[in-house]
């Protein structure tokens, strides 16, 4: 279970938000809404144990994220809006440089082919387009097998067929017991069930 407890952030002197609290358990999900500057990306970061809070606490089952990180980060995978590749690297080995080496290079060329890549396994990723580098990261995501996605914008530069694949992940991810922490200008499909929505600003 991932909760917060009187979350405030600040850029610069402004205030971005404050009193965020929430808790979300095994199969839940929750979308942040709130318009450009409101502290969307702020709050992930601050989830995923990037930043600090200037006020209150993030929690992985009973204890400060700050004591455990860890065991916090064998349960955690974030994608944020920088896709942290290396375009000297071909899109295999990206993901070979991104996971544990206990990974084989079969099962992430077949996580490749789950998300629509099977063509640019050898492919540089400084060739690979937006949309293609964004479904990079989705495999990444899928051979962590981390139970807590934190995803900032993964709709952005994807196709129709790019946003359905995605939201079937994610359906598939909470069926399977995992906690979903997703921004997204767009909105998102039945699929996922009733997710709970927190607004900033």
């Amino acid at each position: 279970m991932i909760s917060t407890k009187n979350l405030a952030a600040l850029r610069g002197e402004r205030l971005l938000f404050r009193g965020v609290t929430f808790s979300l358990g095994p199969g839940e999900a929750m979308r942040i809404t709130g318009a450009n500057g409101s502290g969307k990306t702020t709050l992930l970061r601050i989830l995923a144990g990037l930043s600090e809070p200037e006020q209150g606490q993030v929690s992985w089952g009973s204890q400060n994220i700050r004591d455990c990180r860890e065991e916090y980060y064998r349960h955690l995978a974030y994608s944020g809006h920088q896709f942290g590749l290396r375009g000297d690297l071909t899109a295999l080995e990206n993901l070979r440089y991104l996971l544990p080496r206990t990974t084989t290079d079969a099962a992430l060329v077949e996580t490749m082919q789950q998300v629509g890549l099977e063509r640019c396994v050898d492919l540089p990723a400084r060739y690979l387009s937006q949309g293609q580098r964004r479904r990079l990261i989705l495999a990444r995501l899928l051979a962590a097998e981390a139970s807590c996605w934190i995803l900032d914008e993964p709709l952005a530069a994807l196709d129709t067929a790019g946003i359905k694949m995605v939201e079937s992940l994610c359906a598939e991810h909470l069926q399977n017991a995992g906690i979903l922490i997703i921004t997204s200008h767009q909105n998102l499909s039945s699929a996922l069930g009733g997710i709970a929505e927190l607004r900033l600003g």
